[in-house]
């Protein structure tokens, strides 16, 4: 899992690579014994980068629980755990975007 944010502690970008642990919920009964981990390991003073579905909320809302969808792509929420991040510039100079192909049919 890696994960670069264009920003950071010292202004410039971050790279979080090569995490000592990674902390993912699939389902409901993960939820509680992940966010305990990630308590965890903030605590213990290491550095935190992942991310939480949208689907995450539905376990916030009493109401929304049993809306829940029961196939997922994607884990509820998954962080790693770092020692700490890489902080490194975005490397400048021009960009461009050339033609778009798409990789279905209009029909589909």
């Amino acid at each position: 899992m890696r994960i670069r944010l264009d920003s950071g502690p010292s202004e410039i970008g971050s790279d979080f690579h090569a995490p000592t642990e990674i902390i993912s919920a699939q389902t409901t009964a993960e939820l509680s014994p992940a966010l305990a981990r990630l308590d965890k390991a903030r605590h213990d003073g290491f550095w935190l980068a992942g991310y939480t579905s949208y689907e995450l909320g539905y376990l916030f809302e009493p109401g929304l629980l049993p809306r829940l969808p029961a196939q997922r792509r994607l884990p509820l929420l998954q962080f790693g755990v770092y020692d700490q991040p890489r902080q490194t510039a975005l490397a400048t100079g021009t960009a461009e975007l050339s033609q778009f192909t798409p990789l279905w049919a209009p029909a589909a």
